[in-house]
C-alpha cells in the first residue's frame, strides 16, 4: 500500500512539474506578444487652424513681439514688466505660496515688518 503511494505521489509531484513548466513556457511566448499602453497609438485629430484666422494672429503675434521689443529696449522696462505681471499672477492666484509665508515669518521674526 504504501508503494502505491509513494509512485502515485511520483506521479503526480511529475505531473505538476510538467504543468508549471508548460505553463511559463507559454506565458513567455504571450506576455511579450502585448503592446504596452506607452506604445499605443494615439487616435487624436490633428489640431486644424483656421485659414481666415492666419492673418489676424499673425498681426497679434507682430504686435505682441513688437510690445516685447519696446520694453527690452527701455531703461526699466523689463522691471515693469515684472511686477505687472507679479500683480496679474497674484490675482489669479489667492494663496499665497509656501515661500511668500516664509519670507513674512522671517520679516515678522526678525522685527523688518
Amino acid at each position: 500500500m504504501l508503494h502505491i503511494f509513494s509512485t502515485l505521489q511520483n506521479a503526480l509531484h511529475k505531473v505538476l512539474i510538467s504543468t508549471l513548466i508548460v505553463l511559463l513556457s507559454l506565458s513567455i511566448l504571450v506576455l511579450p506578444a502585448q503592446n504596452s499602453l506607452a506604445a499605443a497609438p494615439t487616435y487624436r485629430q490633428p489640431m486644424q487652424t483656421e485659414v481666415g484666422n492666419s492673418q489676424e494672429s499673425e498681426t497679434a503675434r507682430e504686435k505682441a513681439y513688437d510690445k516685447e521689443i519696446n520694453v527690452l529696449n527701455e531703461p526699466n522696462g523689463l522691471e515693469e514688466e515684472y511686477k505687472e505681471n507679479l500683480e496679474v499672477y497674484e490675482e489669479t492666484q489667492p494663496d499665497k505660496g509656501i515661500i511668500q509665508e516664509a519670507k513674512s515669518f522671517v520679516e515678522k521674526v526678525t522685527g523688518q515688518d
